[in-house]
């Protein structure tokens, strides 16, 4: 699958997002992350559907979603056409497998090419990802506790990466996805413990945003994994 790079918009200059999506694209990134947050399941609030939407017709990268919210399904048939990747919180789902299947049945009705995925905070137990092979393309581990960027990578995430790669050795091509305080300084650790989809935000927003990524990639292509 090899190493992919999303950049997390929010940690940068959002008061003028389309030059924000523009400087981003001129940089090797592969996808754009999109945090919506309900200022309900995490304290702070950041956009809704209408914005993603906009964000869609400003460019041509790819999106990931990762919905911070505690009613995730009022979201997803909003923007499911609009987006490459939904990740929602296995925090508040009661019902995990109906509610996997019901995003399937909306990407299958509309024949898109959408993946899902679970996201999962720092002290969340990620024993149930054994039930779940074949259901999900993404596993999001956050790093930080999720709603605010700028935080400290938690080191001891590292050891939940690994659990998380060795639960899903044999399930083919799924993301192990990495968000938060990711940099220079952490990110072979963070590949080395099984990561394959990183999102970076506040060491990308610092500075020039091309440099910094020709900085990650270069770090990435020297990793033995």
């Amino acid at each position: 699958m090899g190493i992919k790079l999303s950049a997390s918009i929010i940690a940068g200059d959002f008061y003028n997002l389309e030059k924000l999506i523009k400087e981003t694209e001129k940089s090797d990134i592969d996808y754009l992350h999109l945090d919506v947050m309900d200022g309900n399941f995490v304290p702070n609030i950041t956009f809704g559907t209408s914005i993603v939407k906009k964000i869609k017709n400003i460019t041509k990268l790819p999106l990931d979603v990762h919905l911070m919210v505690n009613n995730p399904e009022i979201y997803i048939e909003e923007i499911i056409e609009y987006i490459n990747m939904i990740n929602f919180h296995i925090e508040v789902i009661k019902f995990p497998f109906r509610f996997i299947e019901n995003i399937k049945n909306i990407i299958y009705s509309k024949n898109l090419d959408v993946k899902v995925g679970v996201a999962v905070n720092p002290v969340t137990d990620v024993g149930f990802l054994k039930y779940l092979k074949g259901y999900i393309d993404n596993v999001l581990v956050m790093t930080v506790d999720p709603g605010f960027f700028g935080q400290k990578f938690i080191e001891n995430m590292l050891f939940k990466i690994s659990l998380v790669k060795e639960i899903i050795k044999d399930w083919g091509d799924v993301f192990i996805s990495v968000d938060g305080g990711v940099n220079d300084e952490n990110i072979e650790k963070i590949i080395k413990a099984g990561a394959n989809y990183i999102v970076i935000s506040s060491f990308l927003y610092k500075g020039n945003i091309i440099q910094n990524v020709e900085k990650i990639k270069r770090i990435i292509n020297k990793i033995k994994y």
